[in-house]
């Protein structure tokens, strides 16, 4: 199975989606999960089991952008309170891709949105790993079923054009690189200082990705 870059069509933001062959047309049609209140549904429940600060419960008026599914890569998109964007992958079920597109290194880039960030982080290197790994299980996914490699650490840094050394972020990307396919992995990304998940990214096609605990919880109003 080959992974192909996408630009995100509503952010601009590089994701990677898996590739699928193609299945019966009514077989895979009935399985997919494409409405907006029924994706609603896993988004709600992926935020609660990361912690992060979208609305709960959550309602169609918080979408503040929708991308429907087109036949295409298989997901759909969407943007909560113009700030947390998130991909919904229609036939497995499950988001593969966040940011909060407030606070992410993988979004940010202007001076006036990174120099606000520069605090010290209340967590080491290690408790962040330990966290990443935390948010990794609630979600079903288990290092010790998918056998990852070992985890590789980066910690941000800010060091603009003429700047004398860089200055630490408290920002700290987790990445597990998958053993029998290393350019397929699991990134997470913490906000140090916040201690909150600021990016989550799978190229790995779940085959049995958990129902959404709120089967009831959203919102239509």
């Amino acid at each position: 199975m080959k992974t192909t870059l996408i630009i995100s069509l509503f952010l601009f933001t590089p994701v990677c989606f898996p590739e699928m062959g193609f299945a019966d047309t009514d077989t895979l049609a009935a399985s997919l999960v494409t409405n907006l209140t029924d994706v609603l549904k896993y988004v709600e429940d992926f935020g609660r089991k990361l912690n992060l600060e979208t609305p709960s419960p959550l309602s169609t008026n918080h979408v503040t952008r929708f991308i429907p599914y087109r036949g295409r890569a298989d997901v759909t998109g969407m943007t909560i309170l113009n700030r947390f964007q998130f991909v919904f992958d229609v036939h497995k079920r499950f988001v593969n891709t966040f940011y909060d597109r407030q606070y992410s290194m993988i979004v940010l880039w202007r001076a006036e949105d990174i120099l606000p960030l520069i605090k010290p982080s209340k967590i080491t290197e290690e408790q962040a790993v330990k966290m990443a790994r935390e948010y990794l299980e609630r979600l079903g996914h288990s290092e010790k079923d998918l056998a990852p490699r070992p985890s590789e650490v980066h910690q941000w840094r800010w060091e603009p054009p003429g700047a004398s050394q860089a200055e630490p972020l408290p920002f700290f990307t987790i990445k597990w690189p998958w053993t029998l396919r290393p350019n397929w992995q699991f990134t997470i990304e913490i906000d140090g200082h916040r201690e909150k998940v600021t990016h989550f990214s799978v190229t790995y096609p779940r085959q049995d990705p958990p129902a959404p605990d709120n089967k009831e919880s959203v919102e239509t109003k």
